[in-house]
């Protein structure tokens, strides 16, 4: 998780009005799901 939120992010998702708030919750929240996929399946909830 720590590389993705290091990575730049496209000005089209970094200019939007709830970026500063709303991108690190949704990544804390997302990314450990698309890290068990590879080991569950793609059925993780």
């Amino acid at each position: 998780m720590n590389e993705l939120l290091r990575a730049s992010v496209p000005a089209e998702f970094r200019d939007g009005a709830a970026f500063n708030t709303e991108y690190m919750r949704n990544v804390a929240d997302l990314y450990p799901r698309y890290e068990l996929i590879p080991l569950h399946g793609s059925t993780v909830r």
